[in-house]
């Protein structure tokens, strides 16, 4: 996990880098990236915000129907990019525990139809980590 001070609040807070949570948690990683549509490129037009467009409204619908998931905040690059801490700021990227119910409800309600991980409104990318492919491709063996 990484320290990074919340530029809203200028409180501390952790979050998680994807290798950190699969060695801790062992297991498949949902991730969710505001602020860029699928496939993410890089954009120079884009804001880092602590508070992108679509987050507020998917933690809300997540706190209103399935309030027992699990939402933290992640860094989406491995512990090994830790140098892009230093120059990129939080982005609101979340990972999400799923269980089976909240994955579909989830899918239903958000997913566009070409069921590519992007949301409907093109506000958000969700990705899905199988734990067995980080293992596979995890650079301390």
């Amino acid at each position: 996990m990484h320290l990074s001070f919340n530029s809203f609040t200028h409180m501390p807070q952790l979050i998680w880098c994807l290798d950190d949570y699969f060695k801790k948690k062992k297991k498949d990683c949902y991730f969710v990236v505001f602020g860029r549509k699928f496939p993410i490129e890089p954009d120079g037009d884009f804001k880092v915000s602590d508070a992108p467009a679509g987050r507020q409204e998917l933690l809300h619908w997540f706190k209103s129907n399935f309030p027992h998931i699990v939402i933290e905040p992640v860094w989406p690059h491995s512990s090994q990019s830790f140098y892009l801490v230093l120059e990129r700021e939080y982005d609101g990227s979340v990972t999400i525990e799923f269980d089976d119910e909240s994955l579909k409800a989830f899918c239903d309600v958000w997913e566009d139809d070409d069921k590519n991980g992007c949301s409907r409104d093109g506000n958000f990318t969700c990705y899905h980590i199988p734990y067995d492919s980080y293992l596979e491709n995890e650079v301390d063996h």
